[in-house]
């Protein structure tokens, strides 16, 4: 089997053309690691349970989930098309039901292969990156996460890793090796004065074990000026022309990032480039 990639998106409005501008990005991923595609499209399910919804409730319900379901089996004509075109081993599944089911048989699903794509929801929009969590923290794979509306190939000619010696930053590292093999070269970036990082390997010691890659090797040390850490790195990656950065994602409980801030859900919420994230 090729190296397997999962992507799993909730089924837009009828019409949308936002799927096949991800899905573009998906294939043009695919591609560059000679991998097999997996596609789930989520269509949301409907469903009330009690006896007092009228006639005429119950009919809106049967019209908003048939809406749901055409519009999955549209997306997986676009996808169909996609693939004829490009000559990739693509794969498409529809699932139906509310959204906690759909996230966790998406979260199943993606365990069987080796890299998860998904683009990143419109901050307050309804269901935008509705099954991202769930894939970072249920399905045990790397992520990698779109921009939403990211519409170039993912350039591997510079990845910035960012390293803070934690165990989600070292797992990054390794999920990441199939596309650390294609960059030509690769920052390791560490923010300092922002953690203690006495007790943790070193930028320099990570940058000595991927010697072996036979690329080159960069370490950039950046000073915490009380912003955020999130913020030098996105500004390090741009400066630097990077077209991915790698990092660990959740250090510390999603629920404490959403109230106090984090890294990740910083780089969830704005980042302008594809970010893989591993937990």
């Amino acid at each position: 089997m090729q190296f397997p990639i999962f992507h799993g998106f909730i089924a837009p409005d009828a019409g949308s053309a936002k799927p096949l501008q991800a899905m573009k990005v998906a294939f043009g991923l695919a591609a560059s690691l000679d991998a097999q595609l997996s596609v789930v499209i989520g269509a949301l399910q409907i469903s009330v349970r009690t006896i007092l919804s009228s006639s005429t409730v119950k009919g809106l319900i049967s019209d908003e989930n048939k809406r749901s379901a055409d519009s999955a089996e549209a997306a997986r004509e676009q996808i169909a098309g996609l693939a004829r075109n490009s000559g990739l081993i693509v794969h498409t599944e529809i699932l139906k039901g509310d959204l906690g089911s759909i996230a966790r048989r998406c979260a199943n699903r993606a365990r069987m292969h080796g890299l998860i794509f998904a683009e990143a929801g419109i901050p307050g929009e309804l269901l935008g990156g509705a099954l991202i969590e769930p894939l970072i923290f249920e399905s045990g794979r790397p992520v990698i996460v779109v921009p939403n509306g990211f519409s170039s190939d993912i350039s591997l000619e510079h990845v910035v890793v960012a390293w803070d010696g934690s165990a989600g930053a070292a797992r990054a590292v390794w999920d990441s090796l199939p596309l650390l093999r294609l960059a030509k070269t690769i920052e390791i970036v560490t923010v300092t004065g922002e953690k203690d990082l006495n007790d943790v390997p070193a930028a320099n010691a990570l940058a000595g074990m991927l010697t072996y890659l036979g690329k080159k090797l960069n370490v950039n040390v950046l000073a915490f000026d009380g912003g955020t850490a999130a913020s030098l790195i996105k500004q390090r990656a741009a400066q630097s022309g990077a077209g991915l950065i790698v990092q660990g994602a959740y250090g510390r409980s999603r629920w404490s990032e959403l109230i106090l801030g984090g890294v990740t859900r910083e780089m969830l919420r704005d980042c302008t480039l594809p970010v893989l994230m591993s937990h």
